[in-house]
C-alpha cells in the first residue's frame, strides 16, 4: 500500500481562492529524475474544482522557454478557444508529491498555474471555514472517505 502524503494550509480569515506555493519543472525524463531540486521556478497555484485540466499562464510558459507539443480546443469563460499545450512536473507544497510530465494548456490569467480536476481527482480535496478561518487540506492517495452525513448522525 502507498504512503499517504499531506499537506495542510491554514488562513487567518475565510478565502474564496485556494491559492497554495507550488514548484514547477519542464519535462523530466523518467521517474527516477525527479527530486525536488529540479523544480527551481517557486509559482503560486490555484486550485479550481471547475476546471477539468490544469493550465499554466502564457507568462510563466514564456519564462520557462517551455516547448508547446501540440494544440487543445479548451471550453472556458470566454468560449471555444484553442490553446498551446505544454508538458510540465509539478511539485505539492510541501514536497509532498511529484506529478511528472503532466499535459497543461497554456490560459491567461493572473496566477502561475491553475490545478484542475486532473490533480485534484488523485487524492482528498477538503475545506472548512470553522470560526471563520479557512483549513485547506489535500492527501495522496485517498485511504478513507469523509461522510459528513454519517458523521453527524452519530451525533
Amino acid at each position: 500500500m502507498e504512503k499517504t502524503r499531506s499537506f495542510t494550509i491554514k488562513y487567518p480569515n475565510i478565502v474564496f481562492s485556494i491559492i497554495t506555493p507550488c514548484s514547477i519543472a519542464g519535462f523530466i525524463k523518467s521517474q527516477e529524475d525527479i527530486t525536488p531540486n529540479l523544480f527551481k521556478y517557486k509559482i503560486n497555484c490555484l486550485w479550481d474544482t471547475g476546471a477539468t485540466n490544469s493550465v499554466i499562464s502564457q507568462r510563466l510558459a514564456r519564462r520557462m522557454n517551455l516547448t508547446p507539443i501540440g494544440f487543445k480546443d479548451v471550453i472556458g469563460v470566454n468560449g471555444l478557444n484553442k490553446c498551446q499545450t505544454y508538458m510540465v512536473s509539478l511539485l505539492l507544497p510541501k514536497d509532498i508529491l511529484a506529478f511528472p510530465n503532466i499535459i497543461v494548456t497554456e490560459g491567461g490569467m493572473d496566477v502561475d498555474m491553475l490545478i484542475g480536476m486532473d490533480i485534484i481527482a488523485t487524492g482528498d480535496f477538503h475545506l472548512s471555514t470553522k470560526d471563520k478561518q479557512t483549513i485547506f487540506s489535500f492527501q495522496y492517495p485517498s485511504n478513507h472517505p469523509i461522510d459528513y452525513v454519517e458523521i453527524n448522525s452519530k451525533g
